[in-house]
């Protein structure tokens, strides 16, 4: 939340070429702190009581084709996984959630050059945006648990339709 804030400001005061530079510097700063990462393969056991031994693993002298198959194994794994249906319908309900485009950088346009808002108080407005999602988290945890989540998701995409209606108002003035 304090990001949002932060970058708005930022971008009205520096410009927002250098806070995008900034920005696109943080995921690479990411990766590199990757490369340090020290992490030991793990290797599942079979044969062992009780489901999976896990164990470290060091410099193993197997075949590229027994890798391959065991990469094989584990794709097969993953598939029937992800084709139960309680795994497989919640996961195209994401996806199609989140597949439509987004129009967040038109809206900026528009907020800074036709309805004159500063940088700034556009991040005031994430930052608030940030803090109503983390009352509807808490407002979820006191509240909504009992209450099934086929409910809980039809209400709140109803909601969400009839909110984003309220941005072709206000484009359309």
């Amino acid at each position: 939340m304090s990001t949002a804030w932060v970058a708005g400001a930022l971008v009205q005061f520096v410009g927002p070429r250098p806070v995008f530079l900034m920005m696109a510097c943080f995921p690479l700063l990411i990766g590199v702190a990757a490369l340090f990462i020290d992490e030991k393969k793990i290797m599942a056991m079979s044969g062992s009581s009780g489901g999976v031994d896990v164990s470290s693993s060091s410099t193993s002298s197997s075949s590229s084709s027994s890798k391959f198959a065991a990469v094989l194994r584990q794709a097969k794994a993953l598939l029937s996984a992800l084709l139960q249906p309680s795994i497989f319908g919640p996961a195209v309900f994401i996806f199609c959630y989140g597949a439509p485009p987004r129009a967040g950088s038109a809206m900026f346009y528009f907020y800074t050059n036709e309805l004159k808002f500063s940088p700034e108080f556009i991040g005031r407005i994430n930052l608030l945006d940030g803090a109503a999602q983390l009352a509807g988290v808490a407002l979820f945890n006191a509240k909504l648990k009992g209450v099934a989540l086929r409910k809980i998701f039809f209400n709140v995409i109803l909601i969400g339709a009839a909110a984003s209606f309220l941005t072709l108002v206000l484009v359309s003035r």
